[in-house]
């Protein structure tokens, strides 16, 4: 998944306890977490950028918790 914008480490802290701040998390760097309760891999790849990889077996979990995050903050 890629998720991008102004607001995407602001959506992934909702749901994470990787630290997106840029000045700890910078670009190009990567980290396994969880998301929600799904395991994946962060990186981030531009200023506003993230890619979360996730195994197939939780795509549609890591779907569902990033749509919950994104309404939280809209």
């Amino acid at each position: 998944f890629s998720l991008s914008g102004p607001q995407a480490g602001e959506i992934i802290a909702t749901q994470s306890g990787a630290d997106t701040h840029p000045a700890t998390f910078r670009t190009g760097a990567s980290a396994p977490t969880l998301f929600g309760h799904v395991p994946v891999q962060l990186t981030r790849t531009a200023a506003d950028s993230f890619e979360v990889m996730v195994f197939s077996t939780y795509a549609r979990d890591l779907a569902e918790s990033l749509s919950r995050a994104i309404r939280l903050i809209s």
